[in-house]
């Protein structure tokens, strides 16, 4: 008997809606945000997005479908959100199916969501460009011959610590819907990135060691979308991550553990850079 009300306590907690995620519109009059609830049938849970206004305090459901919702952002001019989602779908360019998380574009009245990108590796992370008219995302690296080979003749499975994949960043226009590598490298991964203000550049965390173990290694560097030219931004023992650019564009806010060596445990800071270049404080 007891058993019994035991699990009936649990089923009950995992029916309970869990709410997150708030995105506030550039306007400040709606928010979007995530409602999870529990799929028995699919042994998941599936996130939606819903739309609160904040005025009136009405809400509604913005997305559905079995395969849910997540990772809502605004557009900067706050006509569209764009989401991850992994549903069936056409996108802006192509008819063809992918797998995996994939960026789509919906208005906040409601109507039907449109595939935006159609990326091999599916899409792990995007920004939006300031002026709204592109797209950056985070992704892994397309498959090789050499790893397709081995699934092929072995079977899908993975070694752990020598298996690692580098992430790349790529853009993708709103309009048309055609994507470009704006940066990836076999020896170097993508652990963020956050635009400048004119979104002429990029403050990127690259590591040469994509593992939880191989935070120490991330560094902060600035990419050119011009020509395509890295240069280093700070160089110290790491963790260095979540880059943020000041609103007028000279100087960088980052999270450091300033080279303690214990940073698992300790109190990070927030230091300050030169977006040109200098010495941290």
């Amino acid at each position: 008997m007891a058993q019994k009300r035991w699990e009936s306590m649990v089923n009950r907690f995992l029916n309970l809606k869990s709410v997150g995620s708030p995105k506030i519109s550039p306007d400040g009059r709606l928010v979007a945000y995530t409602v999870r609830e529990t799929d028995w049938d699919g042994d998941r849970f599936v996130p939606q997005i819903w739309i609160a206004e904040v005025g009136s305090r009405r809400r509604y459901q913005l997305t559905r479908g079995k395969d849910g919702a997540y990772g809502q952002q605004w557009s900067p001019d706050g006509q569209r959100l764009a989401f991850l989602s992994r549903r069936e779908g056409s996108s802006v360019e192509t008819k063809k199916t992918v797998a995996g998380s994939q960026v789509w574009l919906i208005s906040p009245l409601g109507g039907e969501a449109v595939r935006l990108t159609a990326h091999e590796t599916g899409v792990n992370t995007f920004q939006w460009l300031p002026d709204g008219k592109q797209i950056g995302f985070q992704a892994s690296p397309p498959e090789s011959k050499a790893m397709k080979d081995r699934k092929a003749q072995y079977g899908d499975f993975e070694v752990v610590d020598a298996d690692l994949e580098m992430a790349e960043i790529w853009m993708v226009t709103v309009r048309s819907g055609r994507t470009k590598r704006v940066f990836g490298e076999a020896e170097r991964s993508v652990g963020g990135w956050n635009w400048s203000p004119d979104g002429n550049q990029m403050a990127l965390v690259l590591s040469t060691d994509p593992r939880p173990k191989g935070s120490g290694t991330t560094n902060l560097y600035v990419l050119d979308l011009a020509d395509g030219a890295v240069r280093p931004l700070v160089e110290q023992p790491g963790p260095n991550v979540h880059p943020r650019w000041s609103p007028d564009g000279t100087q960088i806010a980052f999270e450091t553990a300033m080279g303690a060596p214990h940073y698992y445990y300790a109190n990070r800071r927030i230091a300050v850079v030169p977006a040109e270049g200098g010495d941290p404080v």
